[in-house]
């Protein structure tokens, strides 16, 4: 069967885009602002410009995220020009669910992307007629995706809770006394093109926290166990991630932090990752298009570690006596 046959007509190609990001502060509402990002909204706006239905799947157009896609409730929204909506017939949703369904599309999303000249695009009207497997569907559905749920659920729940933490004490250094060495940003591919000229097994690390953005035959920075990658610009701004002990290609839309062993021996890394993620993007800036981190500006910033502790036990809580 072909794509369009499972597509209720007609989708929205893409949205339309806010004049200028810092509209976002200007006329804030709570109406979500979806873009290119899979983690949720980039800001929220007074206005809206499409409604979301029970069978809405946004996807993203270009950038590093180009075909993923994102399931949001039904609702009001302000689509932006990097994302589009398609809505697919109810009789896929009631058979598989709405996961399986994101799963089955973004897999021939992304394996359909095409090149701009600078970064992958996906473009929808260009595949309503490629051949698709439905048995696919199937087989995603007898994966077990509660890990996934999981890891969502622990995300959540550390955000929900991280500012009602039980008492801490208090310990204030200067964010730099953490930090055994920094790289402020990597290196920009001179195409997007190269990627796919070029393409290896090296991961190409950008401002994404879903993985990489595809793989290079070069590396240009070798992680250790504790470095935590950071996005720098975009709707990620701010965010971190970390990949463990491998030779990456390091974008210039993202740095890398490297933690003092004497607290990664004491914190996990994901508590670590998270505690330095809600201090980054308390401190973003604004170019007037898109927020910003600037690791540098803030190297001075006094931070409360007493907020480790604490948080490691919010992510590992002890097991319960009898």
């Amino acid at each position: 069967m072909k794509l369009k046959d499972m597509i209720e007509f007609p989708y929205q190609e893409r949205g339309e885009r806010i004049t200028q990001g810092r509209e976002l502060y200007w006329d804030r509402g709570s109406i979500k602002v979806i873009s290119s990002a899979t983690n949720g909204p980039m800001g929220y706006y007074s206005k809206y410009n499409y409604q979301l239905k029970d069978n809405s799947f946004v996807y993203s157009i270009e950038g590093s995220n180009a075909g993923y896609v994102s399931i949001y409730k039904p609702q009001k929204i302000w689509l932006m020009d990097v994302a589009g909506v398609v809505n697919i017939k109810d009789e896929y949703i009631q058979t598989y669910g709405k996961e399986t369904v994101a799963l089955f599309l973004q897999g021939y999303f992304v394996k359909n992307r095409h090149n701009n000249g600078t970064q992958p695009k996906f473009t929808l009207k260009r595949c309503l007629d490629m051949d698709i497997d439905i048995n696919i569907l199937k087989q995603i559905k007898s994966v077990d995706l509660s890990r996934i749920a999981r890891d969502a659920q622990l995300m959540e729940h550390i955000y929900k809770n991280y500012g009602q933490m039980e008492h801490h004490e208090k310990r204030y250094v200067l964010l730099r006394d953490i930090l055994e060495s920094y790289r402020e940003r990597g290196t920009r591919l001179v195409v997007g093109r190269d990627l796919y000229q070029n393409r290896g097994g090296i991961p190409v690390i950008s401002s994404t926290t879903t993985g990489p953005m595809g793989y290079y035959n070069k590396y240009n920075y070798e992680l250790c166990e504790r470095d935590i990658v950071y996005a720098i610009d975009g709707a990620n701004a701010g965010y971190t991630s970390f990949y463990g002990e491998k030779e990456i290609w390091l974008t210039d839309h993202a740095g890398v932090i490297r933690i003092k062993r004497e607290l990664t021996e004491k914190y996990s890394m994901i508590s670590l990752a998270v505690f330095l993620q809600n201090i980054f993007t308390k401190n973003l800036q604004n170019t007037g298009t898109q927020p910003m981190f600037i690791i540098k500006s803030i190297l001075d910033l006094s931070i409360d570690t007493g907020y480790l502790e604490p948080l490691e036990n919010l992510l590992f809580p002890a097991p319960k006596t009898k």
